[in-house]
């Protein structure tokens, strides 16, 4: 048996003199409760690019963009040992105009030669320069074939022909393309004329094809940078496309842009550096956190059922720490685990899970027998109890009306814990007994298409009955460091530089 609640201590309040603290009262803080403003500037937050939102998604969806840049990086060297390489091959010509004496007459010949230069590019792939190399080589091949494999450049304003030959051989390529730097002055010779106004046309190579010593294609080192960079833009883009069709709830942005109702806490996953307490500091802090935004939503009740939405797995972690935390302020909380099916208070707290809520339904036993105290100066528990093959007919019960009623009658606050709300339909039994309802969502898992759903439920249960929606409680949110824990790591930290 427990202590009895009208035994234990007072409220001691840090500042100020020996208080009892009253009664809580728990209000609905939707829109409709007077002063309530809208989270505006959050829905416009969430509407617009957030850098720290793109991050956090970038994040969470590592592997895919991951993934991405390995599929690129195997195509691209895939493409590198399957393709069979090619060799480019080049021959520089320069055309020349003799006979000019005066600046004058220079400058026309100049201008002359680039125009000549430009109508000679297109006469490099034509069969009138190429028949006679597939001939000349005794190549195995069209003029017609071999233009395809045939690039020519002329800049502008320049007297510079570049013949570049790609072929499968390097040798082949060298030959054609030397075939072709022989063949083109004499081509151009037949269709203009070698002089004009007493200048004389002159084409010759400057620059010999050579034998290539390197592949022109593949490269196997630019291909795999650019296999890595194309595969992760597209894992990128992938990442967004999952993210845009997941949207989950990372922030109270991105719960604003659903729904009206305030976040009253938003909970980090335990660090994992440190140990015992500095472990889980910041959740008993959040805790805290939870429990003053309720003191403030506060309306006369006492009943406060904390559920979920699909994935949330936390609900027990929650429950557990806001009857804590509101013990702490001398209230006199008991904690009921209502969840029949799944019931898993007992267990972790070390209690006995024989007897329970489930035994006081079903076999109207006396609940005030089954309570148990959770520590010194903690609160009291009613476990879940032995498993039940109707949980839904058991909570529906007028039984449980009585026993509830009771409860609020000995203690300031009764907190149901439940299963999710779509899981099954003993939560929305719940629901109707309850005053006030605190809704986890998982910051990683919860999608706003779940928020969506799991609010529309609530609602239709709700319209029924005087429970209300609180808030939302977003649970396995990354942790930041506050400034507190901050200066904690850095005195630590000196410390060890000091050598104390």
């Amino acid at each position: 048996m427990s202590q009895s609640p009208d035994q234990r201590t007072p409220d001691l309040r840090n500042d100020g003199p020996l208080s009892v603290d009253p009664p809580p009262t728990l209000a609905y803080a939707g829109p409709s409760a007077p002063g309530y403003a809208p989270w505006a500037h959050e829905r416009a937050a969430a509407r617009g690019t957030d850098v720290r939102g793109l991050l956090d998604a970038l994040r969470r969806r590592w592997l895919v963009v991951a993934t991405g840049a390995l599929f690129g990086v195997v195509v691209g060297g895939a493409h590198s040992l399957l393709a069979t390489p090619v060799y480019t091959s080049t021959a520089s010509m320069y055309l020349t105009l003799h006979g000019g004496q005066t600046p004058n007459e220079l400058v026309q010949s100049s201008t002359y030669a680039q125009q000549l230069v430009q109508s000679y590019v297109p006469l490099v792939t034509t069969p009138t320069v190429l028949a006679p190399v597939v001939d000349q080589l005794g190549l195995n091949t069209t003029p017609a074939e071999l233009a395809r494999s045939i690039s020519v450049e002329a800049a502008v304003d320049s007297s510079t022909i570049e013949v570049r030959v790609t072929r499968p051989d390097a040798e082949e390529a060298a030959r054609i393309a030397r075939a072709v730097s022989d063949e083109l002055p004499v081509a151009a010779g037949v269709l203009t004329p070698s002089s004009t106004d007493g200048l004389q046309v002159e084409l010759a190579t400057v620059n010999p094809a050579q034998v290539p010593t390197a592949a022109t294609s593949p490269r196997p080192t630019l291909e795999l940078a650019l296999g890595l960079v194309v595969g992760g833009l597209l894992g990128l883009v992938a990442a967004m496309v999952v993210e845009a069709a997941r949207k989950p709830l990372v922030n109270r942005g991105a719960v604003a842009a659903v729904t009206d109702l305030p976040v009253l806490a938003i909970l980090p996953s335990p660090g994992r550096r440190g140990r015992g307490r500095s472990r889980l500091e910041p959740l008993q802090e959040s805790h805290r956190s939870l429990r003053e935004a309720l003191r403030l939503s506060r309306n006369g009740s006492s009943r406060l059922l904390v559920t979920g939405c699909p994935g949330t797995s936390a609900s027990t972690t929650v429950a557990v720490g806001l009857a804590r935390a509101t013990a702490e302020t001398g209230r006199r909380v008991l904690l009921v685990d209502a969840d029949l099916r799944r019931g898993d208070l007992a267990d972790i707290a070390g209690l006995d899970h024989d007897s329970g809520l489930s035994s006081v339904l079903e076999n109207r036993e006396d609940w005030i027998e089954l309570v148990q105290p959770w520590g010194r100066r903690g609160f009291d528990v009613l476990a879940a109890g032995p498993a039940v093959g109707d949980p839904g007919r058991l909570l529906g019960s007028t039984v449980l009306d009585r026993v509830l009623a009771e409860a609020a009658a000995r203690y300031d606050v009764v907190i149901l814990r439940a299963g999710d709300v779509l899981s099954s339909a003993d939560t929305e039994t719940l629901t109707r007994r309850a005053d006030e309802i605190v809704l986890l969502a998982d910051a990683r898992r919860t999608s706003t298409r779940d928020l969506e759903e799991v609010l529309a439920r609530l609602e239709t249960v709700s319209s029924s009955s005087s429970a209300h929606t609180a808030g939302i409680v977003l649970t396995r949110s990354v942790h930041r460091r506050t400034p507190r824990e901050t200066s904690r790591r850095h005195q630590r930290a000196s410390r060890r530089r000091s050598g104390l």
